[in-house]
């Protein structure tokens, strides 16, 4: 029945045109075969799901994303703060110059 349903998954993206696309099904025959594969491939337990054996799940990425967007609001802020204090010692010639650009 699985092979089925990924069988007319995968005629369907040849259908619509996606034939460019590398496509790779794996199937997990014993437990943790998965986990083990894409450890090996270089992935992280925090980065794999859940239901892969992995540890990352949906309330972390949005934990992630909050996290993510304060500091970039911060890194915003202090490039801002860089930007003002080196405007602010510049020599009186050299502002003129920048105000005229």
């Amino acid at each position: 029945r699985i092979l089925g349903m990924v069988s007319s998954f995968v005629s369907t993206l040849l259908d619509i045109g996606s034939n460019a696309v590398n496509i790779e099904v794996h199937f997990e025959r014993e437990t943790g075969q998965m986990l083990s594969e894409l450890e090996e491939m270089g992935l992280q337990r925090d980065g794999i799901p859940d239901f892969l054996g992995g540890s990352w799940g949906f309330e972390k990425f949005g934990t992630w994303c909050r996290e993510r967007a304060e500091k970039e609001v911060k890194e915003r802020g202090a490039h801002l703060a860089q930007r003002q204090e080196a405007k602010s010692t510049e020599p009186p010639a050299a502002a003129a110059e920048s105000k005229k650009r």
